[in-house]
This record gives structure tokens, C-alpha cells and sequence, in this order.
């Protein structure tokens, strides 16, 4: 569980969820980014807490068996879920910033206007 959580809070993750949105809202997805994988690291853990109580109990290695099993199936169950919703979001359509569109143009007009030198 370790490795997961490590795993889920790679700076990458925030960095592909700042690349979907304009430059002006860059704050405001990077605050819910990061409110929902927290608020998601919580209820994840509640509910594997419950399944265990539920199950098992720390009385004897047996009792805990019986209840780590059960918890680990639901944190499995929990990592599919978000691994088949991340799958079907949808993707935003590529869109170019208006500074790169414009320096992208002036390329364009500085390669038509100066002698092709071979």
C-alpha cells in the first residue's frame, strides 16, 4: 500500500491534470487535483478500515488473515475502478496557446519571406 500511495502522488499526475485546462484556471484544477486525490486517499482507506473491522480483528493471526484479505480485494476492487474511469475520460481536443500560435505564424512568414539556400 506504500508503493500505491507513492505511486498516486507523483508530481506527474498533477502536471498531466494542469495540461488539460487554459493557463487561466491552471490554479483552480490544481487545487480540486489535489482536494480529490485527497479527499479519494481518505475514503479508500476508510473503507478498507471498515471491510478489515468487519471481517477480522487483531485477536489472533487467524482474525487478521480473515479480515486483511477481504480489505486488500476491496483496495484491488477500488484501483480497478479508477483505472477503467481514467481510461474512458474523456480527452480534451489539442488547442495551441494564442503566443505560440503567434510565434508559430511568424516562423512561418520569416521561412516564406527569406531565400531558400541550399
Amino acid at each position: 500500500m506504500g508503493l500505491a500511495h507513492r505511486c498516486r502522488s507523483r508530481p506527474v499526475h498533477s502536471a498531466a491534470c494542469r495540461a488539460l485546462v487554459a493557463p487561466q484556471h491552471i490554479g483552480k484544477a490544481s487545487g480540486t487535483f489535489t482536494m480529490v486525490r485527497q479527499l479519494g486517499g481518505a475514503l479508500g482507506i476508510a473503507l478498507a478500515v471498515a471491510v478489515f473491522a468487519r471481517h477480522g480483528s487483531y485477536a489472533s493471526p487467524q482474525a487478521f488473515s480473515a479480515g486483511y484479505g477481504p480489505a486488500l480485494g476491496i483496495c484491488a476492487a477500488l484501483a480497478l475502478v479508477g483505472s477503467v474511469a481514467g481510461l474512458l475520460a474523456p480527452s480534451r481536443p489539442r488547442t495551441s496557446h494564442p503566443a505560440v500560435t503567434a510565434a508559430a505564424a511568424s516562423r512561418e512568414q520569416t521561412k516564406a519571406q527569406s531565400p531558400q539556400t541550399r
